[in-house]
C-alpha cells in the first residue's frame, strides 16, 4: 500500500478506509488462474462498499447476496439471474418477493422453499431455486451436526418430489456453506470431495443433472504472524480435478466457490489518528479517532498516524 497517499489522505480525514484495485484484481486473478472449470461468487458481506463491489465484480465473478440489497448490487453491476444467489437465513417475505425474477433464490429452510414456491405460482411462474443444506458430514469429516443454517440433508432429499409437485419451484442447484477462514488446502480438498459424493445423491434423487453446485467457501486469509496462505494452487489442481469429473458425467452442471475474504480482504487499510496517550499498570494505550467497528475483520492491516506524521502498524 502506497504510504505516502495514506499520509496525503491523512491530512483530510481522521480515519479511513484505503482498498488497493490493483491487489484485489490481483487475488481474483490468483483464483481464476488456479481453478479452471470453476465459477466464483463474491461474497458481498466482506465488503459491500460499492466502488469495491464493482471492482470485484468487472472481473468475472457472480454474488453471493445475504440481503436484498446485496442482490440489487449485483443487479446494478449488470449480472443477470443465474449470477446472483440469494442465501441467507430468514429472508423476510417482501424480500423474497421482490428478489424472485432477479436472483436465484437458495432456500434456507423447508418453510422457505414452500413459501418461495407459492410466490412463485402467485406469479405463474416456475423458479430455478437452490437448497442451502446442512449436510450429514462436518467440514473436516464425516459426522453431521445441528446447525442453524440449512436444510437438513436427510429432510431435503425426501421434500424433493413433495416441492416439485407443489409446483412453482424446480430444484436447480445446491449450496453448502461450514465454515469460513481455513487455510490448509488439504482440509477444503476433502471437504469438496464429499460435498460432490453428496450432490450425486440429490442429482440420482432428482433424476437429472443439477443446473448448479455452489461449494461455499472456506478459503482464508493470514491474519497473524505465523500464518500461512492457502496454497491456491494445490486446492485449484485437486477442485478442477473434481469439476472436470463432474463435468464429464453433468457437462451443463455450473460449478461455483464464494470468494470469502480472499478476493478484497487483504487488498485494504485502515487508518486512523492517534488523539491520545495513556499509561495504565505498565501498558501503554492509543485512543484513536474512531470506534472499535473501524478495527473489526476482515480489514487486515491497521496504520496508527500519529502526531508527528509517521506511520507504523498498530
Amino acid at each position: 500500500m502506497n504510504r505516502d497517499l495514506i499520509m496525503q489522505l491523512a491530512q483530510r480525514y481522521d480515519s479511513f478506509y484505503l482498498y488497493d484495485e490493483a491487489e484485489i484484481d490481483r487475488a481474483v486473478s490468483r483464483l481464476q488462474a488456479a481453478f479452471p472449470g470453476i465459477g466464483f461468487l463474491y461474497s458481498v458481506k466482506n465488503n459491500p462498499n460499492p466502488a469495491v463491489v464493482r471492482a470485484v465484480l468487472g472481473r468475472g465473478l457472480g454474488v453471493d447476496a445475504a440481503s436484498l440489497a446485496e442482490v440489487k448490487a449485483g443487479v446494478r453491476c449488470g449480472l443477470d439471474q443465474r449470477m446472483i444467489q440469494y442465501s441467507a437465513p430468514g429472508k423476510p417475505q417482501a424480500d423474497l418477493e421482490a428478489a424472485l425474477e432477479l436472483c436465484t433464490l437458495v432456500a434456507d429452510s423447508a418453510g422457505e422453499a414452500d413459501r418461495i414456491g407459492q410466490a412463485a405460482r402467485d406469479r405463474g411462474m416456475t423458479a430455478g431455486v437452490g437448497l442451502r443444506i446442512n449436510p450429514d458430514f462436518s467440514y473436516a469429516g464425516p459426522g453431521g451436526a445441528a446447525s442453524k443454517f440449512g436444510i437438513d440433508q436427510g429432510l431435503a432429499l425426501a421434500s424433493l418430489a413433495g416441492w416439485e409437485a407443489a409446483g412453482g419451484l424446480r430444484v436447480a442447484g445446491l449450496h453448502v456453506h461450514l465454515r469460513s477462514q481455513e487455510l490448509d488446502h488439504r482440509v477444503l480438498e476433502g471437504y469438496y470431495r464429499r460435498y460432490m459424493a453428496m450432490a450425486e445423491e440429490f442429482v440420482q434423487a432428482l433424476g437429472r443433472p443439477l443446473e448448479f453446485m455452489n461449494m461455499g467457501s472456506g478459503i482464508g486469509i493470514p491474519y497473524l504472524p505465523g500464518d500461512r496462505p492457502v496454497d491456491v494452487a494445490a486446492l485449484g489442481a485437486a477442485a478442477a480435478e473434481l469439476a472436470a469429473a463432474l463435468h464429464q458425467k453433468y457437462p451443463q452442471t455450473r460449478v461455483y466457490i464464494e470468494t470469502g475474504r480472499y478476493a478484497a480482504g487483504r487488498a485494504g487499510v485502515y487508518a486512523a489518528k492517534v488523539l491520545d496517550v495513556k499509561q495504565s499498570h505498565g501498558k501503554t494505550f492509543a485512543v484513536l479517532c474512531n470506534t472499535l467497528n473501524g478495527m473489526i475483520r476482515p480489514c487486515l492491516e491497521q496504520l496508527v498516524l500519529g502526531s508527528g506524521g509517521a506511520a507504523a502498524p498498530s
